[in-house]
């Protein structure tokens, strides 16, 4: 696993037909969409248009910016695709001042992983480090008619609205959409929500202790991406890793995964219909893994963030741990009675008991564990 420090209801639905598109395959471009969170109805396909909106309250801040006839896109060799935009309507003033300029840029990487960035244009903020996570990049001579994913955008026409749409081809399942939802990109404040089917079931988003066990909650929690010790006893508390990742097994049988490389503090929200994501700073950094099964979905994921080390040999044998030691003879004690009781004991490990004043890291407590 990674460990970074730190109201539309829309069923997937098989789409009524095909639509055509110019653009390299995997990439559309996205018709002009003005509908808000309530307009969308349940049973609405990707690519169907949707009700005339009642109000853009709920749209996004920032619109395509193309001043030509290139609807507002740039390729890239790896495939790539680069847009502009720009800030239309500042919310949330009191969080400070938006971002005029964002740059978009949308990559296939794999035929099952997509790689979706945002960031300020022409600006460094900070990511996390590559020596930490290793981007792997794009495939090598990659068919992006093989893909298992579309991406639509907005065409760049006047005053439309950005918003991001990634489809599974199989089913034009929506994967991730922001239609209809806000988007702010802010010096300390990023918000972006998608849409999510009711029928799901998620998991992901630790380290929170949470009463539903691995099922993550759809009533409106929000769980906490802020590294702190403290005891799992307590229900829906943040622990001591962040892993911004969340599994989605759908109804149809197919999942896929997200995940937000970001290692600042953030809050992640979810409730019946949607996932909100609201984050202190850094980028909109984002990958997105096709699946189709939750084993291949966890293998993809792996590919980005890196395997996990081998364990030492003695580290599978059983181990006991306890807070509350409070000298050496009591630990000698505990071993013998493993002992006396026919018990495996690979290793006994000890809490902050053994440090001076129980927090000063290098030190050993004179008065119980001499060193």
């Amino acid at each position: 696993t990674l460990n970074v420090s730190a109201n539309s209801t829309v069923e997937e639905q098989q789409p009524s037909g095909t639509n055509s598109s110019s653009t390299a395959p995997g990439l559309q471009e996205q018709p002009d969409h003005n509908a808000t969170a309530d307009d969308v109805d349940d049973t609405q396909a990707v690519g169907q248009q949707p009700k005339p909106a009642k109000s853009s309250s709920n749209w996004s801040t920032y619109t395509v910016r193309a001043p030509d006839r290139s609807a507002g896109f740039l390729s890239r060799s790896n495939g790539a695709r680069i847009q502009q935009l720009s800030l239309t309507e500042d919310q949330l003033t009191q969080y400070g001042a938006g971002f005029k300029d964002l740059t978009v840029e949308v990559t296939p990487e794999t035929e099952t992983r997509l790689h979706v960035k945002i960031q300020p244009t022409g600006q460094k903020r900070w990511e996390v480090p590559e020596s930490i996570v290793p981007r792997p990049g794009s495939a090598k001579n990659l068919n992006q008619a093989r893909t298992l994913y579309n991406v639509k955008q907005p065409t760049g026409k006047p005053d439309q609205s950005f918003a991001l749409t990634v489809a599974r081809k199989a089913n034009g399942a929506r994967i991730f959409d922001t239609q209809g939802h806000p988007f702010l990109f802010k010096d300390q404040y990023i918000e972006l929500t998608t849409t999510l089917p009711r029928s799901a079931s998620l998991y992901g988003i630790g380290e929170t202790s949470l009463n539903t066990g691995l099922l993550l909650p759809r009533n409106g929690t929000t769980l906490t991406m802020w590294n702190r010790d403290s005891a799992s006893a307590y229900q829906d508390n943040n622990l001591y890793g962040s892993h911004p990742f969340y599994l989605q097994v759908n109804k149809d049988g197919y999942s896929h995964g997200v995940l937000m490389l970001n290692s600042n503090g953030m809050d992640i929200t979810i409730n019946d219909t949607q996932l909100t994501y609201r984050i202190i700073g850094g980028l909109v950094d984002m990958y997105f893994f096709m699946g189709p099964t939750p084993e291949a979905v966890i293998r993809q994921y792996h590919q980005v963030i890196g395997a996990p080390l081998m364990p030492p040999y003695w580290t599978l044998g059983l181990h006991q741990s306890k807070w509350g030691y409070p000298n050496i003879s009591v630990l000698e004690e505990v071993v013998a009675n493993y002992s006396a009781a026919g018990l495996p004991l690979e290793s006994l490990w000890v809490d902050i008991e053994y440090m001076q004043s129980r927090f000063h890291s290098m030190t050993c407590y004179e008065g119980g564990f001499a060193s």
